[in-house]
C-alpha cells in the first residue's frame, strides 16, 4: 500500500504547473474512456490556470489543490448556484437567507 500523504489547501498562485499536470492527465483518462465526450486539453494549460489563480475568489467559491510530497497532483473547483427547480425538493426554504440568489 502507497504510504504517501496527500494534503488538501487552498489553490494558490504557484500551482500552476501541478493543475495544469493534473488537468491534462485528467483529459486523458476521460478521453481514453469516452472520446466522444472529452479530449485531452492543449495549449498552455499552465497560462490558464495562471489567469485562474490570480483572480480573486467569490464569497461562494472553493478552490483546492491535493498536494503529495511537496508537488500539487490535484485540482478542484466548485461554485455554489441558488437552488434550482421546485423550491418542495429543494434543502433550502430561502436562497436569499444565504445569499446566494442570483450570483
Amino acid at each position: 500500500m502507497d504510504e504517501t500523504i496527500v494534503r488538501v489547501r487552498p489553490a494558490r498562485a504557484g500551482d500552476e504547473r501541478g493543475n495544469a499536470v493534473a488537468w491534462v492527465e485528467s483529459g486523458r483518462y476521460y478521453a481514453a474512456l469516452y472520446p466522444d465526450l472529452f479530449h485531452i486539453p492543449s495549449g498552455d494549460v499552465a497560462a490558464t490556470f495562471e489567469r485562474i489563480l490570480t483572480t480573486a475568489v467569490r464569497p461562494q467559491q472553493c478552490r483546492l489543490v491535493a498536494e503529495a510530497s511537496g508537488e500539487v497532483v490535484g485540482y478542484i473547483a466548485a461554485t455554489l448556484h441558488a437552488a434550482a427547480g421546485q423550491p418542495g425538493g429543494q434543502f433550502d426554504r430561502d436562497p436569499d437567507v444565504r445569499g446566494l440568489r442570483d450570483q
